[in-house]
C-alpha cells in the first residue's frame, strides 16, 4: 500500500491493515525476526493477542493463528510510517488429504 494512500485513510479518520512482503526489505525482515523471536519465547515480555480460527470442509482443515503486538517502540524510523500502532502475523496450517503444510 503507498503512502499516499494511508495518508488519505488517516486523513478521513479510517484504519488500515497492511501486508509486508519481502519487496519491503529491512523492514519486513526486522518484523518478521521480532515476530518469530517472540513466539518462539512465548511473548513472556512482550504484551500481545492471539486468535485462532480452524475451518473445515472440502476435505481440508485450516487453523489461522494471529499474533499481534503494539510494542514497537524499537522499530526503526517508526515515527515516518502514518499511524503505525501495531505490528502482527498470521501462521496458516493446512491438512488436506493427509498432508499439513505450514506458512
Amino acid at each position: 500500500m503507498s503512502e499516499k494512500i494511508v495518508e488519505k485513510i488517516i486523513t478521513h479518520k479510517g484504519s488500515y491493515v497492511i501486508s509486508l512482503k519481502g519487496n519491503q526489505g529491512q523492514l519486513h525482515e526486522n518484523i518478521k525476526l521480532f515476530l518469530e523471536t517472540k513466539r518462539v519465547h512465548k511473548f513472556k515480555t512482550t504484551p500481545y493477542d492471539y486468535y485462532e480460527t480452524t475451518e473445515k470442509g472440502h476435505e481440508r482443515i485450516e487453523t489461522r493463528r494471529y499474533w499481534i503486538t503494539s510494542k514497537i517502540d524499537w522499530l526503526y524510523k517508526k515515527e515516518e510510517r502514518a499511524g503505525l500502532n501495531s505490528i502482527g502475523m498470521v501462521e496458516s496450517e493446512r491438512y488436506i488429504q493427509g498432508v499439513t503444510s505450514k506458512e
